[in-house]
């Protein structure tokens, strides 16, 4: 499949105002509320931020903005370091996602598409990220493998989709440095169908600041990174979910976090 910019019909109505969650219709090359509220559609993405975002979020949508021209040669690059640990392969976490064919799945903070070139091809994607330097450089790629995806700017903690539209969702680093992790987590439940799945991965490291931030919880002094209990970040997900289940991967060096929507 060749990846296209053009949005489609049938994907186009999954959008909504990222906090009203108002419709939105195509008018005049941007998506539209009904009461005139604008969100542009620029190279085939439609840009739907929410119209204020904290400024944590601002901040790391610069830092992507500025650096996505090399972040797949810097990623290739730091984690074929060992530096003490284990080189960081895809394929851990990866073969852990399990997509029916044409499913329907979102990855939130998609970057440069470098997980969406190595998931099955049966699936259909829909890619978003704060960065919109970074979808950029995403469309390049996919073009590149001749892959397809939907690519959308916009912000976990407000995704601009409609309720229950998506088979899975899947979230590979970053929720640490969100504003409200939790929040993150109840609007990822929130756009997946009864008896989805959802999925989150990110270095083990960030486990005690993403539990400290989100529940106040200070692992004890001294305590290991990857030995301050990622079994607590169960704790963090919203109570409509079942088989929450946690673990470290990757010789220690990844968390993995998965639970389902509750029929």
């Amino acid at each position: 499949m060749i990846y296209s910019p053009l949005l489609k019909p049938d994907l186009l109505a999954l959008f909504c105002h990222p906090q009203s969650h108002a419709p939105l219709a195509l008018e005049l090359g941007d998506l539209v509320t009904s009461n005139g509220e604008r969100f542009p559609v620029e190279d085939g993405i439609p840009r739907l931020l929410p119209p204020q975002i904290p400024f944590r979020h601002r901040f790391w949508a610069w830092v992507y903005n500025q650096t996505a021209f090399a972040y797949d040669w810097g990623v290739a690059f730091a984690w074929g370091l060992k530096l003490g640990g284990q080189p960081i392969e895809r394929r851990t976490y990866l073969e852990k996602i399990k997509l029916k064919p044409d499913a329907l799945v979102l990855e939130t903070a998609v970057g440069t598409g470098l997980n969406i070139q190595q998931l099955p091809a049966h699936a259909r994607y829909v890619g978003l990220d704060i960065s919109f330097a970074m979808l950029q450089r995403c469309q390049k790629n996919l073009a590149g493998w001749g892959r397809e995806a939907t690519l959308v700017q916009g912000d976990a903690q407000w995704l601009p989709f409609r309720e229950g539209v998506f088979d899975a969702v899947y979230h590979m680093g970053g929720l640490q440095f969100l504003a409200e992790p939790q929040r993150a987590l109840a609007e990822a439940l929130r756009v997946t169908k009864p008896g989805g799945h959802i999925w989150m991965v990110d270095e083990a490291y960030s486990v005690p600041r993403l539990v400290r931030h989100a529940r106040g919880m200070i692992p004890p002094r001294g305590t290991a990174p990857a030995q301050t209990g990622v079994e607590a970040l169960s704790a963090l997900v919203p109570p409509s979910a079942d088989d929450i289940h946690a673990e470290l991967i990757s010789n220690g060096e990844l968390y993995f976090l998965s639970f389902r929507k509750r029929f």
